[in-house]
């Protein structure tokens, strides 16, 4: 069987408004258990505009560390690691936070970043060129369908995304007719894409991979998945995407 990884969710109890409880924090790591997945990237919220990069560290510390008890004592089968999902903002290419936002490999540094919720612009495709080429950063960025229909001009997109950026899709997006689209189109042509659930709560946003990856093997094939499942292996384990 394969190792199933979920590279963005927002299990960690009580930092930002994914799970408020380590009760819920339970549920949604049995529900993930249950579905197959024994890698989980905790990748809570962080907004540079509204907190210090010390206070998020200390709460996803204390976090983390509930977790990690959490999931000794019930004997999970799940191997974590705590990164961010880190707000891009003016200036990201040069804040010195970003180490400690990265999930940490022996040989790189992964740091995955949410766009903007607008048409995106000339700079911000120089920033995400600097995070890779002087940062040295290996790149994600998270749920990349959610700002598809901002960009009325596909210029900017098509640059940021023929530098060498990992696409993750939301496993939910295969729910959807037109962001499944989108989902299967970037699959299809082999961009670098991996699959998180964004879970947040266990009603209105759970963990869900299982569903996103029945889609794309029923859609695409075996194959397909396959090559899904072999780039986060390598992510996981060496931070690159070759």
């Amino acid at each position: 069987m394969s190792e199933i990884y979920d590279f963005h969710c927002h299990i960690l109890p009580g930092i930002d408004d994914g799970s408020r409880d380590i009760e819920m924090t339970d549920a949604m790591l049995r529900a993930e258990e249950e579905q197959g997945v024994d890698h989980i990237l905790f990748t809570p919220h962080f907004y540079a505009q509204q907190q210090s990069g010390s206070e998020f560290l200390r709460h996803r510390g204390n976090a983390f560390d509930k977790v990690k008890g959490l999931i000794d004592s019930k004997g999970y089968a799940i191997e974590t690691r705590a990164a961010a999902e880190t707000y891009f903002f003016k200036g990201i290419s040069e804040a010195g936070i970003l180490d400690d936002l990265c999930m940490h490999t022996d040989s790189a540094q992964v740091l995955f970043v949410e766009m903007p919720f607008t048409q995106w612009r000339r700079s911000m495709y120089q920033e995400v060129k600097a995070l890779i080429e002087k940062r040295q950063f290996t790149v994600v960025l998270v749920h990349i369908e959610r700002f598809y229909k901002f960009q009325k001009d596909k210029t900017i997109w098509d640059q940021i995304f023929s530098l060498p950026v990992i696409a993750q899709h939301n496993a939910g997006i295969y729910k959807g007719l037109m962001t499944r689209g989108l989902g299967l189109r970037t699959i299809k042509e082999h961009w670098p894409v991996i699959l998180g659930s964004d879970a947040h709560n266990t009603t209105s946003r759970p963990c869900n991979m299982a569903d996103g990856r029945r889609v794309i093997e029923k859609k695409l094939g075996t194959a397909a998945l396959s090559r899904i499942d072999n780039r986060s292996r390598r992510l996981w384990t060496d931070g690159t995407i070759n």
